[in-house]
């Protein structure tokens, strides 16, 4: 669920002369429940201005987002986001791509942690007016970045989402994400990694995919301070866990069974009229010897390092 303010936001980020410059468009108030906030911004409308992120206003020195999350794909994390944005007071972002187009970009590691903190308080400033916290869900190739979105926003609390390996490579191979193809070479783990673009064309898609969600609980792995968010205990360690964790009330009475009945329904079916079908025995039933061993070979290892760093959640 997202709710905006009818005010300006960014939709998109240029690079003009090694510079970002933001383009910003009126979207319009009112409560909607796309999946991710870009489907969002297609509802912007009027026309747009441009503003330099080098001439944007600095947050506040103790201004910080409540907190971030970082996943691998199909393993819940859009659930975990929306329902955290359902609480009173607080604005999730489902995977604002513009912050993927910053971070991609050039800028040396002092100026790419202004921007970001100039990027993300635009946001806050048009979405958050009466304000309420801000979490943000990262795109999962923002993780090669994690150490620089934590620089930029020290302190703030993060978790990372993940699902059995088999199960969620069968979802990806079910219905592939978008430019699965395109990933960035650096975007994979250095054991993992290809010399080149044109390397990754040669893989299969399911070794690709294997390969991308273990560099996800690689990258994870490296993080100084995360606690994990495993898929079996959704949707209930949202509410029972996750909010507090971010410094966010934790919900009861009305508020409390709105959100259960919210967690029933599919979060990636905007209308609401599709109630979410579990599906892990069905996955692992249908899991092709193929996937199992692209799984124990590349994913399960970096999980399992992942999970002797960090605690559960």
């Amino acid at each position: 669920m997202t709710r905006t303010n009818g005010t300006g936001v960014p939709v998109e980020l240029v690079w003009m002369n090694g510079r970002p410059v933001v383009t910003v468009r009126e979207l319009a108030a009112q409560t909607s429940h796309e999946p991710f906030w870009d489907q969002a911004l297609q509802r912007a409308t009027g026309r747009p201005w441009l503003l330099p992120l080098d001439h944007a206003p600095d947050p506040d020195e103790g201004w910080r987002p409540a907190g971030s999350i970082f996943h691998m794909q199909r393993c819940g994390s859009t659930l975990a986001c929306h329902l955290i944005g359902a609480l009173p007071g607080v604005v999730a972002l489902s995977e604002p791509m513009i912050f993927q187009a910053l971070l991609s970009g050039p800028g040396n590691l002092a100026e790419r942690r202004v921007w970001l903190r100039r990027l993300m308080a635009l946001h806050a400033a048009s979405l958050c007016r009466g304000g309420e916290a801000l979490v943000a869900k990262w795109s999962s190739a923002s993780l090669v970045f994690e150490h620089e979105i934590a620089a930029a926003f020290p302190g703030v609390p993060a978790v990372f989402s993940f699902r059995d390996p088999v199960e969620v490579l069968v979802s990806c191979l079910e219905g592939p994400p978008a430019h699965a193809r395109l990933v960035e070479p650096r975007a994979f783990a250095p054991h993992f990694r290809p010399a080149d673009a044109a390397e990754i064309q040669s893989w299969s898609l399911a070794e690709l995919l294997a390969r991308y969600q273990g560099s996800c609980c690689f990258h994870a792995s490296r993080a100084d301070r995360l606690r994990l968010l495993d898929y079996r205990a959704l949707p209930s360690v949202v509410w029972e866990k996750l909010a507090a964790y971010f410094g966010l009330p934790s919900p009861c009475g009305a508020v409390l069974d709105a959100i259960r009945a919210r967690a029933r329904l599919d979060v990636k079916d905007p209308s609401q009229a599709r109630v979410f079908a579990p599906d892990r025995e069905r996955k692992q039933a249908t899991a092709s010897p193929e996937v199992r061993a692209l799984a124990s070979r590349f994913v399960a290892p970096e999980l399992e390092a992942l999970c002797a760093r960090h605690a559960a959640l």
